[in-house]
């Protein structure tokens, strides 16, 4: 028994180590993106997890008998139709609770400990177990989490902790918001009729990054 969970343990190490090297390969890179705008950081995000999900969907995927392994292959890699910056800012604001607290949760704890040259991948480790299980150990978009994080300010965002990630289009937030106030108008126009009475209450992969899309 010991030697199984010594042989786990020492496995869990092992694919933690890798990831750590891995990320620090790519926020070296993503230091060199911080003065892109918003939108591109985004495309390049949304490209990432695009590769990650038809990769991991990929091996998932078996051939059924008779039929050449290229088939599903090229199922795994139909995309989503959306474009990549599309894909990277759903995919953040989808995340965003979450990521927000584990990076300012690890901002209050280590702002005035790690040198400045480790923040970035220090704050990409924080980050990563608030992504999608399927998607932690892919360090690029550990990597650009981390930079977009940095590139609005850690003491920014901890400060006031916005709803949605920096960059997002201000137009969609107030179509979401009308949505809104449309559908509790119908729900309240079909109480109208009878009276009822008030309710208490009302989750390693490694990939270059996208050289198309820079």
């Amino acid at each position: 028994m010991r030697g199984k969970k010594t042989r786990k343990k020492a496995k869990k190490a092992d694919v933690e180590d890798a990831f750590r090297r891995a990320l620090q390969r790519e926020t070296k890179k993503a230091q060199e993106l911080t003065d892109l705008e918003y939108q591109e950081l985004y495309a390049l995000l949304g490209a990432q997890v695009q590769a990650a999900e038809a990769a991991a969907k990929a091996v998932r995927l078996r051939p059924p008998r008779r039929q050449p392994p290229t088939v599903n292959l090229l199922k795994a890699l139909s995309l989503r139709p959306e474009s990549p910056r599309e894909v990277g800012e759903g995919f953040l604001k989808k995340y965003w609770g979450r990521i927000l607290r584990n990076a300012c949760r690890w901002w209050s704890k280590n702002k005035d400990k790690v040198p400045e040259k480790r923040i970035a991948l220090e704050l990409g480790l924080a980050v990563a177990p608030a992504l999608p299980a399927q998607l932690r150990l892919a360090a690029p978009i550990a990597a650009l989490t981390s930079t977009i994080l940095l590139k609005q300010g850690l003491d920014e965002l901890c400060e006031s902790m916005p709803e949605s990630p920096p960059g997002v289009v201000a137009e969609e937030r107030v179509e979401e918001v009308g949505e809104e106030k449309v559908e509790e108008a119908a729900e309240e126009g079909a109480e109208q009729p009878e009276e009822a009475e008030p309710s208490g209450e009302a989750e390693a992969a490694e990939s270059g990054w996208g050289s198309e899309i820079l």
